[in-house]
Order: structure tokens, then sequence, then C-alpha cells
């Protein structure tokens, strides 16, 4: 059992390290573009929600992004739903990019790039 554990925490190292090397770049943008703004990637294993709900102890605002599909057209997630019962900072939410293209000063990704 303790080389398991061993071994998944080195295997769980990599594969962390692979992500943010990931999401860096994308950060590089929204950081010049918006240097008075703290931005960092970390990559949690947890739900989604108690990630987010954690994180929020530390943050000053949340921001989300409204899903686009299927039938109901306003229906927000249980993510969503546990961030607005246990949130500890403002949660906003925005429309999906393709409607959300004429809010001014909305940075969205476009083709793999952040675009204001």
């Amino acid at each position: 059992m303790y080389d398991d554990m061993i071994a998944s925490s080195t295997e769980e190292e990599a594969t962390n390290a692979r992500e943010l090397a990931l999401i860096e770049p994308l950060l590089g943008d929204l950081r010049r573009a918006h240097p008075g703004v703290r931005a960092y990637a970390r990559v949690v294993h947890r739900r989604a929600a108690g990630a987010l709900v954690g994180a929020s102890a530390r943050a000053d605002r949340l921001v989300i992004i409204k899903p686009s599909h299927g039938g109901r057209v306003h229906h927000l997630g249980g993510t969503a739903r546990a961030l607005f019962r246990d949130a500890q900072c403002p949660i906003e939410v925005i429309p999906p990019s393709h409607e959300a293209a004429d809010i001014p000063g909305l940075v969205i990704e476009r083709g793999g790039e952040l675009v204001p």
C-alpha cells in the first residue's frame, strides 16, 4: 500500500505539472491586459463545487459562464447552485462566448486565444 501511495503521488505531481503547463500560457495575455488583477492557476483534485467554494474564501469574485447547451436555457447546474449557496465572495454569471461578444471589456477565448 505504501508503494502505491508513493507511485501515485509522483504520478499526480507530473500530471499537475502538465496541466499547469497548458493553463499558464492562457493566463499570460490576461495578466498583461490586466496587470492590477492577480491571476493564478492551481490544480485541485476535488469536485468542482468544493474546489471553487474553497477558493472563494480568498477571492474577490468568482466568474462563471452560463451553460449554452440543453433544453433549459436559463438553468444553472449543481456547481453554480453550490456556489450561490456557499461561496464567500460575490459570484458573477456571464453568458457563453457566442452571446457575450457585445459586452464591453469582457475577455473571452476564441480559437485558443484570449481576446478582449
